[in-house]
């Protein structure tokens, strides 16, 4: 007590929904005649993913009791409710606490162990959370591998039906979509004459070519055995159709020609409240006039 002790201990922390720099505090607490104390050590602005040393000196009082430090952060204000998405995991290293002219030993030594058991406790809650986000970040990947077409890769029918119960739910939300229905052509002409090897390849290569154009505009589900559906947030009909029209030129030992219809919300057709099924029904009348306009073009493998 009374007597002048230096404070020294490496600190890193890391992740990617971190902040690339926080400030922590070196904080002492202790009894004071009854009363809870604290006293600032020392507050360092320390950098994601670099160890860095925060130093600090303190007196503690003559009849200061039941003496704790706390190494913490500047995440949360005093008085706030504290979430997990608030706490900041991290790492220390090298702590050293002793007496500035290095007597006292008996009291550092103690000092020291509190200060280990804390920094094993934050390791300890660091390792439930990474647990946690694991399991999260599993249940995510399931759940959306449940929804996925196996051929294709595409959404499937039941995440598409579940899209438009939402959509039909919320009619607001149709306002910032656009729909492309797609389907495959001359589907029966290839498994009869080339194999439903071939037939599969075709379907294949449709719904990976609409993922690659869609891309992070929105999602592709495969609606049918050779329907798909695209629901994008901005219009991507030159898209599809220029990719449509160019992959059909390529001679992969089979004929490829996919028919295409768009439709968006139109304030003349819809009014204020969208009906998500009018608008797909356009989107359909316009990919079954394309497909026959197709198979006139081709009459040679107009059986589908």
């Amino acid at each position: 007590r009374g007597v002048s002790y230096f404070y020294s201990a490496y600190v890193m922390y890391t992740g990617d929904e971190y902040e690339d720099s926080h400030k922590f505090r070196m904080e002492l607490q202790y009894n004071q005649n009854g009363e809870t104390k604290y006293q600032l050590i020392t507050a360092k602005d320390i950098q994601k993913d670099k160890w860095t040393r925060i130093t600090g000196t303190y007196i503690l009082p003559e009849n200061a009791a039941d003496v704790a430090f706390y190494l913490q952060t500047d995440n949360v204000e005093e008085g706030d409710e504290v979430t997990v998405n608030d706490l900041l995991s991290f790492y220390t290293d090298s702590v050293i606490i002793c007496e500035t002219s290095v007597t006292h030993k008996e009291t550092a030594v103690k000092v020291l162990i509190i200060l280990c058991a804390a920094t094993a406790a934050v390791l300890l809650l660091r390792a439930l959370f990474l647990l946690i986000a694991k399991r999260q970040r599993k249940k995510k990947e399931v759940l959306k591998s449940i929804a996925k077409d196996a051929m294709t890769q595409c959404y499937n029918r039941n995440a598409y039906e579940k899209r438009i119960e939402e959509l039909t739910a919320d009619p607001e939300k149709c306002k910032g979509l656009w729909f492309a229905l797609c389907d495959v052509n001359f589907l029966k002409y290839i498994n009869d004459n080339l194999g439903h090897e071939k037939g599969d390849e075709a379907i294949t290569r449709c719904g990976r070519l609409l993922m690659a154009v869609v891309g992070e505009n929105g999602d592709v589900y495969r609606t049918g055995g050779d329907e798909f559906v695209c629901i994008t947030t901005k219009s991507m009909q030159e898209q599809i159709r220029e990719a449509l029209a160019k992959e059909a030129e390529e001679d992969k030992g089979y004929p490829f020609a996919v028919a295409s219809g768009f439709a968006a919300y139109n304030p003349e057709k819809d009014g204020d409240t969208p009906d998500i099924n009018a608008i797909t029904e356009r989107s359909d009348k316009e990919m079954y006039a394309n497909k026959q306009e197709i198979k006139a073009k081709n009459t040679e493998y107009s059986r589908k």
